[in-house]
């Protein structure tokens, strides 16, 4: 049957955190889903696609197990729903592959200093994970085949003899991994990015570089997983543009590094929401975060008066019952308060 012959000529590659998988059809064309794994934030949202080697044209579907977790639109879109699991399907005209994804609502962002190495037997390589914002954690490693590479409890990594391996550092809810071909006689090669995290705040830049050890020629293409929240140059210069969380890739030689990049508001209102009594007064004030000091440049505007009216100056008055938009226009960026009026107090009316 053609279903068998399908099945037994798929081969799915050993996933990396953010890795690929790889089907072979009767040894003449490889199917590569360019993510095996997905580990995503509620809201965050990534695009999956397929390429064929050699090129040819084809169908591709993609399907959710679980829609409450994850969604996949028709052009493989996936967008985090809620925290749990749920196995993407992408079915091809003639292969089936899968992407994993697990959706946290933990707002932290994890990194590996190493996505990829190339080692000679008997070298070393130390694995460092980290976590955006930080916060204490502590990490086991494992090989997935030990008599190819060995990995301490300290996350050092000892070439054994020639092979593939994957090694994994489990921290908590999340499992990272790097790649490591072990070869008798190749050079090895480590490949590091100058940072695995960056904390900047809006308008900040930072540059990231890309360095392979023993240096050798390299062609790198940054990119990065939301532009609208960091984006990234050519030449790795890295510019946050709006508070969130984003990661940033490099890809070289077949091996890709991420940064995990944090980005934090220069701008921030006192209140974001706010319930007082008709009546009452809120006074609301801009503070600009890199300079801690109040900026006074401010344009407030309400958009139910009736409800809730606000001057120059910041200062709220409650004046019916209702829910009122306050907006704070400032250094080209607008930030918001929920005002919700409630009856007047007795007494104060």
């Amino acid at each position: 049957m053609k279903i068998k012959r399908i099945l037994v000529a798929c081969i799915v590659c050993a996933a990396l955190v953010f890795g690929f998988a790889a089907c072979t059809v009767d040894e003449s064309y490889t199917y590569t889903l360019n993510y095996a794994n997905l580990y995503m934030r509620v809201g965050q949202e990534q695009q999956l696609s397929v390429t064929v080697d050699p090129q040819k044209e084809f169908t591709v579907s993609y399907e959710s197990s679980n829609e409450d977790v994850a969604t996949v639109s028709e052009s493989g879109l996936v967008t985090a729903v809620a925290g749990g699991k749920a196995v993407i399907t992408v079915t091809t005209s003639d292969v089936t592959l899968s992407c994993n994804v697990e959706v946290t609502t933990e707002q932290y962002v994890w990194s590996l200093n190493y996505g990829a190495a190339i080692l000679g037997v008997g070298a070393q390589l130390t694995l460092q994970p980290s976590v955006l914002p930080q916060k204490e954690f502590t990490a086991a490693y494992s090989s997935s085949d030990e008599e190819v590479a060995t990995v301490s409890e300290s996350g050092t990594v000892t070439g054994v003899k020639a092979g593939k391996a994957v090694i994994t550092a489990d921290v908590g809810n999340l499992q990272l991994t790097c790649e490591v071909s072990v070869s008798d006689s190749a050079t090895n090669y480590a490949y590091t990015l100058s940072e695995s995290s960056l904390d900047l705040y809006e308008t900040a830049e930072a540059e990231l570089v890309f360095s392979v050890l023993p240096d050798k020629d390299a062609s790198v293409a940054f990119t990065s997983s939301d532009p609208s929240v960091a984006t990234v140059d050519k030449d790795g210069k890295v510019t946050a543009v709006a508070e969130g969380r984003a990661e940033i890739y490099a890809e070289a030689d077949g091996q890709r590094l991420v940064c995990a990049v944090n980005v934090r508001a220069m701008y921030v209102l006192n209140y974001k929401a706010a319930s007082i009594a008709a009546g009452d007064t809120l006074q609301l004030s801009v503070t600009n975060a890199i300079e801690q000091s109040t900026v006074t440049d401010v344009q407030y505007a309400s958009d139910e008066e009736a409800v809730a009216s606000v001057s120059g100056g910041g200062l709220v008055t409650a004046n019916a019952e209702g829910t009122a938009l306050i907006t704070a226009a400032v250094g080209g960026k607008t930030l918001t308060c929920v005002v919700t009026v409630s009856a007047a107090e007795e007494g104060n009316e």
